[in-house]
């Protein structure tokens, strides 16, 4: 199974984006199918209705079950381990972290066990390790610490970068009911962007102004192109 993660500041429109491709192809699949499609086998998740897949409570149960049945170890390799340490060595805020930690693992279980899956689907992540390694900048971690922590981790097939001007982000995250503290600079994601592309990892830049017939298009080619 290929992975590919869409890349962006909070409120560049990353999930919106990724639900409209979802809608357009059973092809490219989101986190919650690969759990009802992946994981089912292990009979945790077939009693789970598809309404219920978006619930943040469900994920948190789901990372502690994938850890403990599916993720055997994966909490104790190596590189994981430096790359929490070298947070929590730095970080001077604590609001939100240990949540941010607990999703930084759940992101980490569900990159590997999808990348050992022989299934022909793509795994869309609107929010992956990428991701999550920008939001411990909130925590105080500084732009040079959060490269090194991003190296430590797994590569995804395929990144698909989304940038939008900074008082629409802004305007977002407002408009979801959450304050403009959550706020990342730019410069975060391209300093991300940058120290992946030193790993050879391969882009595509999306809009989320565009149609998602036309982003579906750029993602499926870009990813038959790996």
């Amino acid at each position: 199974m290929d992975v590919i993660e869409l890349v962006g500041r909070p409120g560049t429109g990353k999930t919106t984006l990724a639900r409209k491709i979802y809608r357009q192809s059973d092809h490219v699949i989101s986190r919650g199918t690969f759990f009802k499609r992946e994981l089912s086998r292990g009979r945790l998740f077939r009693w789970v209705p598809d309404v219920f897949l978006e619930s943040p409570y469900l994920e948190d149960y789901i990372t502690s079950k994938t850890g403990e049945l599916f993720g055997a170890g994966l909490d104790q390799d190596p590189a994981l381990l430096e790359a929490i340490a070298l947070i929590l060595q730095e970080v001077t805020r604590y609001d939100r972290l240990q949540s941010r930690l607990n999703l930084l693992f759940r992101d980490y279980v569900i990159h590997t066990l999808a990348q050992r899956s022989d299934s022909d689907d793509i795994l869309l992540l609107d929010e992956g390790l990428t991701h999550r390694v920008g939001t411990f900048t909130l925590n105080g971690l500084s732009q040079n610490t959060a490269r090194k922590v991003a190296a430590l981790l797994p590569t995804s097939d395929l990144y698909a970068y989304i940038e939008v001007p900074d008082q629409t982000t802004r305007n977002r995250l407002i408009n979801r009911g959450k304050s403009d503290s959550l706020y990342i600079a730019r410069e975060v994601y391209q300093s991300l962007k940058s120290g992946l592309a030193e790993r050879d990892a391969r882009f595509v830049d999306l809009s989320a102004l565009e149609d998602a017939d036309a982003n579906l298009e750029l993602l499926l080619d870009a990813s038959r192109a790996t």
